[in-house]
């Protein structure tokens, strides 16, 4: 998993796994938040957004209950992003 995330070459803000233990979501400095698959066990990333953070410290990141959604603090501290885990497509 080191090796993984060392090609984002920037530092980790925020990370959140879903409940149901097949999703892991990290937030990297840079804007990237990326989402892995940790249920297949190799942890390659399914896919990678573009984002703008607010805090520089800590994303605001979470799964729904039952992983069907990922949230994060949208562009400014009044807005939250949410992504479907089907698709990763914007979904509010």
């Amino acid at each position: 998993m080191q090796h993984e995330v060392m090609v984002y070459d920037s530092k980790v803000t925020g990370i959140a796994f879903s409940k149901c233990g097949k999703f892991m979501a990290s937030v990297y400095l840079n804007g990237k938040l990326v989402i892995f698959n940790i249920e297949r066990g190799d942890c390659k990333p399914v896919n990678n957004k573009e984002i703008e953070s607010p805090h520089q410290i800590y994303a605001g990141l979470d799964f729904s209950p039952d992983g069907a959604y990922l949230a994060n603090i949208g562009t400014n501290s009044s807005m939250i992003t949410i992504w479907e885990t089907k698709n990763f497509s914007l979904r509010w």
